[in-house]
């Protein structure tokens, strides 16, 4: 890091919703190659790093969009992943640390079953129509919120970029 300034990223190029904070000193950062480069990725992992964190990256195809597409934290030892679409050493590193998987079906992944939002760890904002992973979640132990994403699962967008209807 000789010259780096701390907090910014001076190579490469990073999408945010390739960045996950998994826990406390643990981030996971995806590399699909454009989006999130390789060197850009390194460069926000030194920043990490610099600050006592632990990194773990994780490929995936260009045709996933963003790692929140495939992968996302439920909790601080719980995620909710589409395991065929992340490289088995990915998955093992998760499960050396302690984080239990939930898998996400294919059919799920793509109408946005792995990209939830989860709120103060036990409750989770999840698609509708997303009968088979609501059960799942709540029989993990988690309160379970559908939420109307038709838009966004139009557009292959998220949460964080689409209004939401409210769900009661």
């Amino acid at each position: 890091m000789t010259g780096a300034r701390p907090g910014v990223i001076e190579r490469g190029t990073i999408e945010g919703r390739d960045v996950c904070v998994a826990r406390d000193r643990l981030a996971v950062i995806g590399l699909s190659g454009e989006r999130t480069t390789v060197v850009g990725a390194h460069s926000l992992a030194d920043q990490f790093r610099a600050r006592g964190w632990e990194v773990l990256f994780c490929r995936f195809d260009l045709e996933h969009l963003h790692l929140d597409t495939l992968f996302c934290m439920l909790d601080a030892n719980t995620a909710l992943a589409w395991v065929e679409a992340l490289p088995p050493e990915f998955l093992a590193s998760l499960e050396l640390r302690g984080i239990r998987i939930l898998p996400a079906r294919v059919e799920e992944a793509r109408q946005l079953g792995c990209n939830i939002l989860s709120l103060a760890g036990r409750t989770i904002l999840v698609a509708q129509g997303q009968e088979r992973l609501i059960a799942m979640l709540e029989a993990a132990g988690f309160e379970t919120v559908p939420v109307d994403t038709t838009g966004a699962a139009a557009r292959r967008a998220s949460f964080d970029d689409a209004p939401l209807a409210n769900p009661g």
